[in-house]
């Protein structure tokens, strides 16, 4: 089988860390890009503590294949945005951040055969593939006439059951997805497995997720040792809400 150089733009959430794991299991030599946008700090943290986890991970199981500068400095793409609403389209909006980057990696970085994005089947974006394929080999015509990798999206036809299913457990309790993370309270943290943030369980990226694993048990489905009760779920809500409605006064 033969093998190819690839860059993956790596979110730290399900479906990229899948499209990780899955490169690197077919024997491609993977580097690894990060998007990281400026307008949720928490989000953000917890998407790169994922990183750096499954980075570790991956340097272990697949020496000399898996790239990434996590540290100093960290292969990313910084983008300042104001607006923290987050709605059912935040991540179809996200899109041309996600092929800017694609862009400047496909130019700049001549060994790579591929630039991958990690939309799965059902995604928003999935209806406009040909376009964003489009936009991004547009900017070749600013570039010279060296090799401009292509880009693939590679998940399309491919559900998050399966890959739930398919990407090993200890990848799989790493990842981050949620959009708006939960602080914890202290006297709450140890039933949480001494965790600061959890997911909100409310953002679209979590009500997905819930699609595929009951959303209370995700712990125990991971075979951790607890399993988060619902009374547990609705008091991190009312206060996070009290916060929120303090901060406004």
């Amino acid at each position: 089988m033969q093998t190819k150089k690839v860059a993956i733009l790596w979110s730290g959430g399900l479906d990229s860390t899948f499209l990780v794991y899955d490169n690197l299991r077919r024997g491609n030599e993977v580097t690894v890009f990060y998007n990281r946008l400026n307008n949720n700090q928490e989000k953000t943290d917890l998407e790169i503590k994922s990183i750096v986890k499954n980075s570790k991970l991956f340097s272990e199981d697949f020496t000399n294949s898996f790239h990434s500068n996590i540290g100093e400095p960290f292969q990313d793409f910084h983008y300042l945005i104001a607006d923290r609403v987050i709605d059912s389209y935040f991540a179809f909006k996200q899109a041309p951040l996600w092929l800017l980057s694609a862009a400047y990696i496909g130019a700049s970085h001549r060994a790579f055969k591929e630039v991958q994005i990690a939309y799965v089947m059902s995604d928003q974006a999935i209806s406009y593939i040909e376009e964003f394929k489009r936009i991004y080999n547009s900017y070749k015509l600013l570039c010279d006439d060296l090799p401009y990798a292509e880009l693939l999206f590679p998940l399309i036809k491919t559900q998050k059951k399966s890959i739930v299913q398919d990407l090993p457990l200890k990848y799989l309790k790493n990842i981050w997805f949620c959009e708006e993370p939960l602080k914890v309270p202290e006297s709450l943290q140890e039933e949480f497995l001494d965790k600061e943030y959890i997911p909100c369980s409310n953002c679209d990226p979590c009500k997905r997720f819930n699609t595929i694993v009951d959303f209370s048990k995700f712990y125990d489905e991971l075979k951790q040792e607890v399993v988060f009760s619902e009374e547990s779920w609705k008091l991190i809500f009312a206060l996070e809400n009290k916060e929120k409605n303090d901060g406004r006064n």
